[in-house]
């Protein structure tokens, strides 16, 4: 019996030696997914634009992947290649072109603190809302120092681009300041909304770069959609 057992040890141990050793290799990427810098996205249909390099690719992904999108970020995205969508096309009047604002104004006011000031002319709001970001004209007055509180009052309206009558392209195209006898800060922006946030924050193009406001009827709008943002600024009551 002795004998025996020690047969089976010196089996199992040939058997040890002959077993290939382990070799860890590094799993490759799923073959369904993309990377690339986020340009947009579809939340009604779960298709993400992606830009990488000169090439744009439209990838159908899950609304759990949807909620994690951040604008302009690299990202890795996983779901299945979309075909090329029907790109919009708006047939443009000849000569200079004005935008009319058109449609119910959505309101809001929110109250928040002044967490930062940039040079370029804009201030982030910490609120109950998220933070917000929007223009002020002169942000080296220390008119909305770091910290202070201030409310933020919010009026967006859908926009039309239709033909002028002047020979000349009218102010209202640029972004402005507009003068009111209450204390604080007005602007007025017109550019193409870039993102629209579950929670009603909305994000839309300008020249200093875009800004963010919230609205209660903000999931009413729909990316690319041209809109006028007049924000005012006051100091917290």
């Amino acid at each position: 019996m002795k004998t025996l057992g020690l047969a089976i040890i010196a089996v199992a141990l040939l058997a040890g030696c002959a077993a290939p050793a382990a070799t860890t290799t590094a799993a490759p990427p799923p073959p369904d997914s993309y990377t690339g810098e986020v340009w947009t996205w579809d939340e009604q249909n779960n298709i993400v634009t992606l830009r990488r390099g000169m090439e744009t690719i439209r990838v159908k992904t899950s609304p759990d992947q949807m909620k994690q999108l951040d604008l302009h970020r690299v990202m890795t995205i996983r779901g299945q290649l979309a075909g090329p969508a029907e790109i919009e096309r708006v047939i443009t009047p000849s000569g200079p072109t004005v935008a009319v604002a058109k449609g119910p104004v959505e309101q809001a006011e929110i109250s928040g603190k002044v967490v930062s000031v940039d040079p370029r002319g804009m201030i982030t709001i910490d609120s109950s809302r998220g933070p917000m970001q929007v223009w002020v004209t002169a942000p080296d007055t220390g008119k909305f120092p770091v910290g202070s509180d201030v409310r933020l009052r919010v009026a967006v309206q859908s926009v039309d681009y239709v033909a002028s009558s002047s020979s000349t392209t009218p102010a209202a195209l640029e972004p402005a300041a507009s003068p009111s006898s209450e204390p604080g800060d007005y602007a007025v922006v017109i550019g193409s909304v870039l993102k629209v946030d579950p929670t009603g924050a909305m994000t839309v193009e300008s020249p200093r770069g875009p800004v963010t406001v919230w609205v209660p009827q903000a999931s009413s709008r729909r990316v690319g959609e041209s809109v006028q943002v007049r924000t005012s600024v006051h100091p917290s009551r």
